[in-house]
């Protein structure tokens, strides 16, 4: 039985062959740069889309960082753990962006000025 080196330990300091099954420590560390730097594209993405949106309720656009994602169903997937250009787009396709004192506002019953869990109830 003949061991296949090839693929154990690759030359290249540019390229990964990490998909191909490479496992050195270049390839490992080239992955993991296109990884960052594909959900750092994400998490801009996700600014920029607070910053062009602001407060769906109030306007407020002082701080996209501090607006949250509201959903208008029944929570599926919270809009920080969308790794993809396709998941947020999913998730935007179920909620709005608000600020804080709005999305409080939109958990309160306006009657009875209690909190309300069940989201259904919700505008």
């Amino acid at each position: 039985m003949t061991i296949d080196t090839s693929i154990a330990v690759c030359n290249t300091t540019t390229a990964t062959n990490y998909e191909k099954g490479c496992r050195c420590s270049v390839c490992k560390s080239n992955k993991a740069k296109r990884v960052q730097k594909h959900y750092e594209g994400v998490t801009k993405y996700i600014y920029d889309l607070k910053e062009k949106s602001g407060c769906v309720d109030c306007g407020w656009n002082e701080n996209p960082n501090a607006l949250v994602f509201h959903h208008k169903e029944e929570k599926h997937l919270n809009m920080n753990k969308c790794n993809s250009y396709q998941k947020v787009n999913n998730e935007l396709s179920k909620g709005v962006f608000v600020c804080p004192n709005c999305h409080a506002l939109r958990h309160t019953d306006p009657v009875t000025k209690k909190v309300m869990f069940n989201n259904k109830n919700l505008r």
